[in-house]
This record gives C-alpha cells, sequence and structure tokens, in this order.
C-alpha cells in the first residue's frame, strides 16, 4: 500500500515538473511587434522605421528600446521608454532614424513586459536592413552573423532575425 502511495507522488511529481518546464520553455514577452523596412536601401542611404508595439494582454509595465546590432549606425531614437499600465491591445510606436553601412544591417529591439502578477518577460528579434538578397539570406539562417548579444543589465541575449511586413 505504501508502495502504491510513494509511487503515485513520484508519478504526480514528474509530471507536474514536465508541464511546468514545457510552459517556461517557450514563455515569451506577450507583444507583438510591427515594422516595415524600405527594400533594397543601400550602403550610405539613411532610413527612418517606425516600430510599433501592441500589448496581447494587459501589462503593468512596458520596457521598449532599439540598438544598433551590425552593419548601421542608429541616428536617432531607440532610447529606453517605459510604459506601465498597458491594457490588452495597447500600443506604442518608437520612430528610428539608421545609417546602413554595410551590405546588410541589423536593428536589435528589446522588449520587457511585467504582467500584474510580477512575471518578466523577454522578446529580443533583429530588424534586418540591406539589399533583398542579403536580407533574405539572413532571414534563411535563422540567427545573426555574430548571434549573442549583451542587453544594458548585462545579461547574454540571442536575437533571431524577424519576418519583414
Amino acid at each position: 500500500m505504501m508502495n502504491k502511495m510513494l509511487m503515485l507522488v513520484v508519478v504526480l511529481f514528474t509530471i507536474a515538473c514536465s508541464n511546468a518546464t514545457l510552459v517556461n520553455a517557450k514563455a515569451s514577452a506577450p507583444v507583438d511587434v510591427e515594422f516595415s523596412v524600405p527594400d533594397n536601401i543601400v550602403p550610405g542611404e539613411q532610413v527612418t522605421t517606425k516600430i510599433r508595439f501592441v500589448a496581447k494582454t494587459d501589462l503593468s509595465q512596458l520596457k521598449v528600446y532599439a540598438r544598433a546590432y551590425s552593419g548601421i549606425t542608429l541616428n536617432t531614437g531607440g532610447d529606453e521608454e517605459i510604459l506601465v499600465d498597458v491594457k490588452s491591445g495597447g500600443s506604442h510606436e518608437i520612430e528610428t532614424s539608421i545609417l546602413l553601412n554595410e551590405e546588410q544591417g541589423s536593428l536589435a529591439i528589446y522588449v520587457t513586459t511585467t504582467d500584474s502578477l510580477g512575471r518578466i518577460m523577454h522578446r529580443n528579434l533583429l530588424v534586418p536592413y540591406g539589399n533583398a538578397k542579403a536580407a533574405s539570406l539572413m532571414k534563411k539562417s535563422g540567427v545573426s552573423p555574430k548571434g549573442v548579444t549583451t542587453s544594458t543589465t548585462g545579461e547574454k541575449q540571442i536575437l533571431v532575425p524577424a519576418v519583414v511586413n
């Protein structure tokens, strides 16, 4: 009788742990990021990009910022902005101006959310710039040439190219 009870406890514990691991492994900040980048810009060209963040759920806090990642210079925009009490469907837009220095470049977008229970989630992505062929190669590879970067808080982050609308 005691062995059956112990076995039941072990099985339930294993199921609980495995489900929690699966949920945590796929968690991402509940925010859609929308942007549009002109096709076939060339090195030396300056481009303005509007980046829109749309909350998928109510958030206590939404923090967004952008940084030059590779092949570009961030001329304006991208400063850290923190919004509080963002409702589901609520949106915020930032505008950046970049100078393309190489055939292809990337702007890193960082999103951090805090929900009403105090849970913090992150989402990072790259906005690709450059000629269509270079941007296509970057999207197919699944990772940027550098791959890993460090956030302003010192955390290591892996950036994955975004899909251009």
